[in-house]
């Protein structure tokens, strides 16, 4: 956030994040891969960000010396309420309070 690494994290994972109020830079790499970036308007009081994508290969090229594999990866981020996220929070055996 803001050029500053705030965490790691592993799937069905969170994190929580005092932010300053204003407009926030967000970078989000996924295994050091293809980045992921988005400006993120912070207002007073807590707001709940849910992380989420897919990703599929494809392949190009088959046989020797090598076969050639596309990455498509969908990364998106939504602000989400309070129970939305206590919802999650459930599924993944991880209260947010």
């Amino acid at each position: 956030m803001n050029g500053t690494q705030l965490a790691t994290m592993a799937d069905d994972d969170y994190v929580e994040v005092n932010a300053p109020v204003g407009i926030d830079d967000i970078l989000i790499t996924i295994n050091g891969d293809k980045p992921f970036d988005f400006k993120l308007p912070v207002g007073q009081g807590t707001m709940y960000v849910v992380l989420s994508g897919s990703g599929s290969w494809r392949p190009l090229v088959f046989g020797p010396p090598m076969s050639v594999i596309e990455l498509t990866r969908h990364v998106q981020a939504v602000v989400v309420s309070k129970s939305q996220a206590q919802a999650i929070g459930k599924r993944i055996h991880k209260p947010i309070s």
